[in-house]
């Protein structure tokens, strides 16, 4: 729906012809207090945030307050919103409980809350509509007022039935849970009276379980064990031990995780009892559970790390969360059982063994007779022996006449210097991969994309072995899609972690302007997670130049990059926000100066003042969703100035924008075309009902 186009001259009697739709009496204006009209004119040029405290200043200490506002809840649907906010910071009791009988639904159901939390009467709740009764229960059980909602419980159920009742129930006195929760258990999610009433609930299922069938307390577990699981701890333990069902465990296992916490060594106690061994063979304990049993001493891991003894990624996953230097003897007691003559460990076990067990567990493995038969496998386990081992075994498969065996062993080799964790030995293993240049792309790509993941072990005498590599990568006449991304991954994950080393971070950035063209945005990891604070600063002007010089050739892909990789401490940078500023003037293409636009925009202390400069100097960037979002929310002031006439320029589109105008100005209102006024406002406009909205096509 396109906005109308509408003469100055017209808008006089628009106004009028709204107003009679609306039943407001002609001439009604003229005989507004003189101090309403002078709380109107100072409100209307502010924004929503500024109006707002400027009209609760004012609520406080104006000696006319109750005669402004009772002249304001004659007007309009604007003026009677400004009624009622200054009720509720004056606490007037009066004003509030004259606006629970205003005609509009967001205005009853505002008065209707605050009335809750005053502890004002609000008259019969049984004679309201069911959504205005739900906010009722919903302030109620948010803020509990026994006193109230004891009084109303019964009513409530006695006209609209158990459903009610129990969305009521939590806000209700101890006692009165107590005594209702037999008789509505079965119309609410037990898990809403944790908060207030954790007691009760223990309580009541104990009480169940304690009387039930074992078939019956399957059925009532499921419908509690979500609930008692975020109670008390020890007596959460306490019901699990008495009455969980013997072959599992009941609830999401994410909540054991509390439990843990509170007491490791009970739950792996209720984790491995006998009848649950074949319910933890096909489950998949949560890492924050992993986390918590992990400082259990190895004696009390042992039981449960042996049921994970043939289910190699949960001992795996067991295995990671202890600490490095306990792994190869719960590893061992894990297998002690077990006839290891013939065992095969799966890689993801084999990956988080220390290497003295790692190395130990390969040479049993390449002595087994079905291993030696394939040449393949003894490659791959042979990279899992001690760095000069592997190095030494692995060198005949770089020189194979097969590149899958090339390839293979190019990836194995790398992957054997990551184990090592020694930076000689990736130094090594870059040097060995200057080989590369007359490799056939596959090989090549198979190499880099198992160099990407050794990152963290580079050091500055690397760089000149990655120039070379990487030159030779892109200037080959079969580069593949591929090997670009496993370049320009490598070089992402060295500004992560080296961006402080001058010549590793010259490497990335040449390899960043290498493997990226006008089309493409190189993709940079996330540095606010990884670095001090205040690294920022640094990380930005290391890069500075390179950002300065993608500019000048009109790519502002780096730029973009680097703000999103730094995310909100972006924000902290003055030069940056500036280049962003810059990327949002005319010269710049409309698509880069959306991307801009909204990301100038995204530090919500600045937002409000960042968005007048972007109308300013380009009415039509109303369009942009960053900015009419704030328009419509808190720069309510702008709004005349782009609601007159239909934009037009470079950013129209033509698509369309949800918006919220209920905290819009009532001049804001009678020039939008999807909201008229009170009565008559469309049915899809947030000012006829709370929480919808209307849409805007530019």
């Amino acid at each position: 729906m396109g906005a109308v186009l509408v003469d100055q001259g017209w808008l006089p009697r628009i106004e009028a012809i709204f107003d009679l739709l609306a039943g407001v009496v002609p001439g009604r204006m003229n005989v507004v207090l003189t101090a309403t009209r002078g709380l109107l004119a100072s409100l209307d040029p502010l924004s929503y945030r500024e109006r707002m405290n400027r009209l609760a200043e004012w609520a406080r200490i104006a000696p006319d307050r109750a005669r402004v506002c009772t002249d304001l809840r004659e007007q309009g649907l604007y003026e009677r919103h400004l009624a009622l906010v200054a009720a509720m910071v004056a606490g007037d009791s009066d004003g509030v409980v004259a606006a629970m009988r205003d005609p509009q639904p967001s205005i009853r159901g505002a008065a209707l809350t605050a009335a809750l939390r005053a502890g004002l009467p609000i008259g019969e709740v049984t004679d309201r509509p069911v959504v205005e009764r739900r906010r009722i229960y919903r302030a109620l059980r948010r803020r509990p007022e026994p006193g109230v909602a004891d009084a109303l419980i019964g009513e409530v159920r006695a006209q609209f039935g158990d459903d009610e009742a129990a969305a009521l129930l939590p806000a209700c006195s101890a006692a009165t849970v107590r005594a209702l929760l037999p008789d509505l258990e079965h119309a609410m999610r037990l898990e809403r009276l944790v908060r207030w009433h954790s007691g009760p609930l223990l309580d009541r299922v104990r009480e169940r379980l304690a009387a039930a069938s074992p078939v019956m307390r399957q059925r009532i577990w499921g419908e509690a064990a979500a609930g008692v699981l975020r109670c008390d701890p020890a007596q959460a333990l306490d019901l699990l031990e008495r009455y969980a069902p013997e072959e599992s465990l009941p609830g999401p296992l994410d909540a054991y995780g509390v439990l843990a916490a509170y007491d490791a060594g009970h739950v792996a106690r209720l984790l491995t009892a006998r009848g649950r061994a074949a319910w933890l063979r096909r489950t998949v304990l949560p890492p924050a559970v992993l986390r918590r049993l992990a400082v259990l001493p190895t004696d009390e891991l042992v039981p449960l790390a042996r049921r994970f003894h043939d289910q190699s990624r949960a001992l795996a996953a067991l295995l990671d969360a202890v600490a490095p230097a306990r792994r190869g003897e719960l590893y061992d007691r894990a297998l002690a059982e077990v006839d290891t003559t013939a065992l095969v460990p799966s890689v993801e076990i084999m990956e988080v063994l220390p290497a003295a067990v790692r190395a130990r567990e390969a040479s049993r493995v390449l002595g087994l007779a079905k291993i030696r038969e394939r040449e393949a496998e003894v490659r791959t386990w042979s990279a899992f022996l001690g760095w000069p081992e592997a190095s030494a075994t692995l060198d005949g498969a770089l020189r194979s006449g097969a590149a899958d065996e090339r390839a293979h062993g190019y990836t194995l080799l790398v992957q054997a210097a990551r184990r090592s964790r020694d930076p000689q030995a990736v130094a090594e293993v870059v040097v060995r991969l200057g080989r590369l240049r007359n490799e056939q792309d596959p090989v090549r790509a198979a190499a880099l994309t198992a160099l990407a993941k050794v990152a963290p072990l580079l050091t500055a005498d690397t760089a000149a072995g990655l120039t070379q590599v990487s030159t030779d990568a892109v200037d080959a006449r079969d580069a593949s899609a591929a090997t670009t991304m496993a370049l320009s991954s490598l070089a992402a994950d060295v500004l992560q972690h080296h961006v402080a080393v001058p010549p590793l971070r010259e490497w990335a950035l040449l390899t960043i302007d290498l493997v990226s063209t006008g089309a493409t945005v190189p993709v940079l990891r996330r540095f606010d997670t990884v670095l001090r604070r205040g690294q920022e600063t640094m990380v930005f002007h290391r890069l500075n130049d390179w950002i300065i010089a993608s500019i000048d050739r009109g790519r502002y892909g780096p730029l973009f990059a680097l703000t999103h990789a730094l995310g909100k401490r972006a924000w902290r940078l003055p030069q940056l926000q500036e280049l962003l500023h810059r990327a949002t003037g005319p010269h710049t293409l409309p698509s880069v100066a959306r991307t801009a636009i909204g990301l100038w925009l995204d530090d919500p202390r600045t937002r409000s003042d960042r968005v007048a400069e972007v109308l300013a100097a380009d009415p039509t960037a109303v369009t942009i969703h960053e900015v009419w979002t704030t328009i419509c929310t808190s720069r309510t002031d702008l709004l005349d100035l782009v609601l007159f006439r239909r934009p037009r320029g470079r950013f129209v589109g033509g698509r369309g924008d949800l918006v919220r105008c209920r905290a819009w100005l009532t001049s804001s209102r009678r020039r939008w075309p999807g909201c008229r006024t009170d009565s008559t406002c469309r049915s899809r406009c947030a000012c006829s009902s709370p929480g919808s909205t209307s849409r805007v096509s530019w």
